[in-house]
């Protein structure tokens, strides 16, 4: 599986669980020449020299640090070593060259420290929000959601809920709430994210109701050593949301 290492003039270079990173992509994030290709590079006499003193201090074979995978897909091109992307970052640009020192440290700060991680990823999440001009309690209530929606995840799944299971609960609360399932809802409110798309008071009240359903669930864990199945989880889901979504409509509260 890959992830994002940054992006660079609207590019995505993505690395790998082992850590090595598309040099392919990073070509094409600035707009580099034909001659100065992967390919290209990599037949430089000083490039193989770096390669060959990197595996000896790595003790590995080439294969290990440079590889490339074929096709037409957003993965294909030639990934290699961190190492070996920072030399080729160097030969690219300057200014790239610095950019990719940062994203890297920042990765390694992170593998470091996980907590580091976890806050730098909200404090951008809250950066995104602030820019659509959404109001501080909305924010609030849309990064306490994710915190909610991950532990209500992790707890059915945990206890035997399928993933069709918690998409049945997640268009059941979403019907009680909104008055429209998941897929419509992002098709009438034009989001991707589901919750992006939600007032402040369906933030609030969809939270409620996965966090309750959540110490529903441990609770009947607890009393009943079994594991919760899809069926279990509608019955615990179920009147919550229909609890939940009708209060929130007769209280008069506009949606939409």
């Amino acid at each position: 599986m890959n992830d994002i290492l940054g992006t660079y003039n609207d590019t995505q270079i993505v690395f790998t669980d082992d850590n090595l990173i598309n040099l392919t992509q990073m070509h094409k994030a600035v707009d580099g020449r034909m001659s100065q290709a992967p390919a290209q590079w990599l037949r430089h006499k000083d490039t193989k020299n770096f390669l060959k003193s990197l595996c000896n201090k790595l003790d590995v074979c080439e294969e290990h640090i440079i590889t490339s995978i074929k096709g037409r897909g957003k993965a294909q091109g030639t990934y290699a070593h961190w190492q070996i992307a920072l030399a080729y970052a160097k030969y690219l640009s300057p200014e790239f060259h610095i950019q990719c020192n940062e994203w890297i440290k920042e990765r390694f700060e992170f593998e470091a420290d996980p907590e580091k991680a976890v806050d730098h990823y909200y404090d951008k999440l809250e950066a995104k929000y602030r820019s659509r001009g959404w109001s501080p309690e909305k924010i609030e209530a849309r990064m306490k959601g994710r915190l909610c929606r991950r532990q209500f995840d992790s707890t059915a799944r945990t206890m035997g809920a399928t993933r069709n299971g918690m998409k049945t609960a997640s268009n059941m609360i979403n019907q009680f709430v909104t008055g429209m399932d998941t897929a419509e809802l992002r098709k009438t409110r034009n989001v991707k994210e589901t919750r992006d798309g939600l007032t402040l008071a369906e933030l609030a009240v969809i939270n409620a109701i996965e966090a309750i359903a959540s110490e529903q669930i441990d609770k009947r864990m607890c009393q009943t050593f079994e594991a919760t199945n899809d069926r279990d989880l509608i019955k615990i889901v179920g009147p919550l949301a229909k609890t939940f979504g009708q209060a929130l409509h007769n209280q008069g509260t506009t949606i939409g």
